[in-house]
């Protein structure tokens, strides 16, 4: 798949030069098509390139060929790498497994319980700090009633950092993304996902009964779900 995918991008490269992207680009959506129509799993394709690359840009073009390709190898052959020799012993797997794994487990059961929290009436100079002292890279901004009223990114920061004449003037609310997401305790992690690959947060706050009672990181996700996939093929 990565030696196609990469032929391929060398030609385009070759044909329109400056107008496409690199070759090695080619060669990850390629190896990720590859991944995805030999074990029907879509969705450990996107997250393993995902976690290889960190790079955002290539979601699109990934998911594109991700899809068509798990699509033809489904038309083609209802079983996967690792459901053949099942299939020819007469064992039948159900379909859609990533799917209900992620159904089944609910945001309460991942989502971090110690977070850091800043005050909308903080000093800029105040929320710097405490953001160059954490290890998160989101933190949710409340109000005095605890609600919460924004977030704000740590990457989103770094336009600020050498505006020390702001440091006193500015509060945290003044510089809080006011459209934000949201998760709720009772959410499973499938919804998660989809919140993650729409907004590109890190981490997203969860709520319950509107107040903020944890974070749901990207990577705790991703974790669980791969751990719940190798339990799943240990029991097998």
């Amino acid at each position: 798949g990565a030696a196609l995918g990469g032929f391929v991008g060398q030609v385009a490269s070759n044909l329109f030069p400056g107008s496409t992207a690199s070759p090695a680009a080619y060669a990850l959506v390629g190896m990720a098509a590859v991944v995805s129509a030999t074990t029907h799993a879509p969705l450990s394709a996107l997250i393993i390139l995902f976690e290889m690359t960190r790079n955002y840009k290539i979601i699109l073009p990934l998911m594109f060929a991700v899809a068509l390709a798990t699509t033809i190898s489904r038309l083609l052959y209802r079983e996967s790498i690792y459901t053949m020799k099942l299939a020819r012993r007469g064992v039948r797997i159900r379909g859609g497994r990533e799917e209900n794994i992620l159904r089944s487990i609910k945001v309460s059961e991942v989502m971090r319980r110690e977070y850091t929290t800043i005050q909308n009436s903080n000093r800029l100079g105040d929320v710097i700090e405490m953001v160059r002292g954490s290890e998160e890279s989101v933190f949710p901004v409340l109000d005095r009633e605890g609600e919460i009223v924004g977030i704000i990114d740590a990457h989103s920061l770094n336009e600020y950092v050498l505006e020390e004449a702001m440091y006193d003037i500015v509060v945290a609310e003044e510089v809080a993304r006011r459209r934000f997401p949201l998760l709720n305790v009772d959410d499973n992690l499938l919804t998660a996902l989809d919140r993650f690959q729409i907004t590109g947060y890190e981490a997203i706050p969860v709520v319950d009964n509107g107040k903020v009672v944890g974070l749901l990181h990207r990577r705790d996700l991703f974790n669980r779900y791969q751990m719940e996939i190798l339990l799943g093929v240990d029991e097998e």
